[in-house]
């Protein structure tokens, strides 16, 4: 054995007893084992050593709850999940108040991104209803969300022939109906007109062709509630205004039933006529002659705000003349 080598083994039996020694005079021997980092033999440098470990060990757990919270956790040094949940502390108040303020920071940012969802391509335009299915499900929306929603239209789908008859429209986006409308023709206004100008005979009859022919009349437009203020109210307008002139349409009535629906109709080019005013109509035959009486008519209000709106949509009207009389 040369020199070098017995000094290597002197200096490992002396540290070999060196350590033997001060593990005898602790108290706790340990053979093949490796000692415990707490418990050194010094009380006071032990003490220390707890009070730093608990210190790192609590700035350790809230570090870690602060990248979960951040969700960046590599801005801390975290490696991944596993790292966290390991050390993953009881959450104190102030975690959870940032958590939580994060959180509607985050709602607020996806409702911004959300605000022109209209444009999205997964929407589609307002179109008549395709399918019976279609047809039923757009009556269903309108009869839950209209009060006194004329049930008898049967929700079925005609052929369009071109001529105005009951028609369900529809916005669909994601397989899911999200605006509805009714339109038929203003055969309800003809009627009462004839019973209130006491018409009768050829007149009463030409009245009823007018009005089914060249007259629509939206029943109701309902959007569902999550997708209101998004505009499908005024594309669904404008589609059944566009609709109805198409199928030979001179005259479009509607009835507003609360300030939103007025406010609706206004945008889209009607004229409202005021709850304390009435709405002329003067219809007339082929030869421009008049078929009755002078006739008006008010909206009652007994069962809350009702209105008359009307537009002229025809490039040339024959068969109506429209007007307001006020009560003044």
């Amino acid at each position: 054995m040369d020199g070098c080598a017995i000094i290597d083994a002197r200096r490992r039996e002396s540290a070999e007893s060196s350590r033997r020694a001060n593990a005898t005079a602790a108290g706790a021997v340990q053979t093949g084992l490796r000692k415990s980092r707490l418990h050194s033999g010094d009380i006071e440098q032990d003490m220390r050593k707890a009070l730093v470990k608990s210190f790192m060990c609590d700035h350790y757990s809230k570090t870690m709850h602060w990248a979960a919270t951040d969700q960046d956790p590599a801005r801390y040094g975290i490696r991944g999940r596993s790292e966290y949940w390991l050390h993953r502390p009881s959450p104190t108040l102030q975690h959870r108040e940032r958590a939580f303020l994060l959180s509607i920071a985050e709602k607020r940012e996806n409702q911004m991104k959300s605000d022109h969802r209209t444009t999205s391509p997964a929407v589609d335009g307002p179109r008549a209803a395709a399918t019976d299915g279609e047809a039923k499900a757009i009556k269903s929306l309108l009869v839950r969300d209209i009060k006194d929603f004329d049930q008898s239209v049967p929700a079925v789908v005609r052929h369009d022939d071109g001529t105005i008859r009951p028609t369900y429209i529809g916005v669909w986006g994601q397989d899911r109906l999200i605006g509805a409308a009714l339109i038929q023709p203003a055969l309800c206004v003809a009627e009462t007109l004839i019973y209130r100008t006491g018409t009768s005979g050829v007149h009463a009859t030409q009245i009823r062709e007018a009005f089914a022919e060249h007259a629509a009349i939206i029943e109701g437009i309902s959007i569902v509630r999550k997708h209101r203020r998004e505009g499908f109210g005024s594309q669904i307008k404008a589609f059944c205004d566009s609709w109805a002139a198409d199928h030979g349409a001179e005259l479009i009535l509607s009835i507003p039933t609360n300030e939103g629906a007025r406010l609706l109709n206004e945008k889209a080019g009607y004229t409202v006529v005021p709850p304390d005013g009435y709405l002329t109509i003067k219809v007339f035959d082929a030869q421009g002659q008049p078929l009755h009486i002078p006739y008006a008519d008010q909206r009652t209000q007994d069962r809350g705000t009702s209105m008359w709106a009307y537009k002229l949509v025809g490039q040339r009207t024959q068969h109506f003349k429209i007007g307001v009389l006020t009560a003044s």
